[in-house]
């Protein structure tokens, strides 16, 4: 064997590196901050989206946006922004809209809400 041979095997540990460790590392860094992102997201759909605080402030009915809606765990309000079905509980009262959100945009308004008091 010649010694041009070896030199592809040479890039590999390069390859391996760039590739597969650099990637990982950084999904696992990004992960940490997925909380505040989705926050951070979830307060653009609430507020510039769907609109929410045009029914849900103190001029209106409807309740206040505060937290998590009492005594909804957060998989089943994930799953009401998703399906627009409350499950056990109540429908919401017209002209709240049966959401359809995609399960990231459901857990950022969540994450959201989570962050007011």
């Amino acid at each position: 064997m010649t010694k041009g041979m070896w030199r592809p095997l040479g890039v590999l540990p390069a390859v391996v590196l760039l590739f597969v460790v650099l990637p990982a590392t950084r999904f696992m860094s990004t992960r940490a901050s997925t909380t505040a992102g989705d926050a951070a997201r979830g307060d653009y759909l609430v507020n510039q989206v769907a609109m929410c605080a045009q029914c849900h402030s103190s001029r209106s009915a409807a309740p206040r946006i505060a937290g998590l809606p009492d005594g909804w765990p957060e998989e089943d309000f994930v799953r009401f922004l998703k399906t627009g079905d409350p499950g056990d509980r109540p429908r919401p009262l017209a002209p709240m809209p049966p959401f359809r959100m995609n399960d990231a945009d459901a857990r950022a308004v969540a994450a959201y809400l989570k962050t007011l008091r």
